[in-house]
């Protein structure tokens, strides 16, 4: 889960995710693709903001 509030479109979560579960477009990352989401938690470490929150399910 995301929280727009703490997110401060550094990509670093982008860059990181094995996936690419994490898109972009015009520059800034859009919501997940939980399609492609295997929930494994990297972006949630990489944020340095905390702005990535695991959670079960949808």
């Amino acid at each position: 889960m995301l929280d727009q509030d703490l997110c401060r479109q550094c990509m670093v979560c982008s860059m990181v995710c094995p996936d690419s579960s994490i898109p972009l477009k015009d520059g800034e990352r859009v919501e997940f693709d939980y399609d492609h989401c295997k929930g494994c938690g990297i972006c949630a470490k990489a944020c340095p903001f905390d702005a990535i929150t695991m959670k079960e399910g949808r």
